[in-house]
Parts: structure tokens; sequence; C-alpha cells
């Protein structure tokens, strides 16, 4: 996936955040995946983004079934 992917312009426009924005915290969720090359941004927040990493770790079907359901909310205009 790049900064130019339909996803984070779509995700973008429903936040009203900017692309770099959505991209940033994909880089910060890269961080903590051992997956991805690269170190992506290595100050992740702990408050936000290692919790939703965690739950994601113990439960990959229902978290990405939850972010699914919620990014059509968002980018379908009901959220």
């Amino acid at each position: 996936m790049t900064q130019k992917h339909p996803t984070i312009d779509n995700l973008a426009k429903a936040m009203g955040r900017t692309k770099n924005a959505i991209w940033m915290r994909k880089c910060t969720f890269d961080a903590l995946d051992n997956s991805v090359p690269g170190v992506g941004l290595s100050k992740v927040s702990n408050t936000w983004t290692k919790p939703v990493w965690d739950e994601y770790q113990s439960n990959p079907d229902a978290t990405l079934s939850k972010a699914r359901k919620a990014y059509l909310k968002l980018v379908n205009g009901t959220g």
C-alpha cells in the first residue's frame, strides 16, 4: 500500500483529515508489526496505537471485522 492508495484517500476525506495524517497513523502500526520491513514510525502512541495493536494481536479476525465495518460506515457517510 502506498500513500496514494484509494483507501487512504477515502478514509482521509471521511474523517476530515489529510492523507498524510492517515498515512502517518498507518506507519505507527508498521512500527509494531514485525512483518513490515523497516521501522515505521518509532514514536508509537501507547495510549491509542499500542492498545489497538494488542487487540488485533489477540483476535485478528474480530478486530479486522470491526475495522472493516467502521471504515464502510465512515466512507458511506453513515458514521
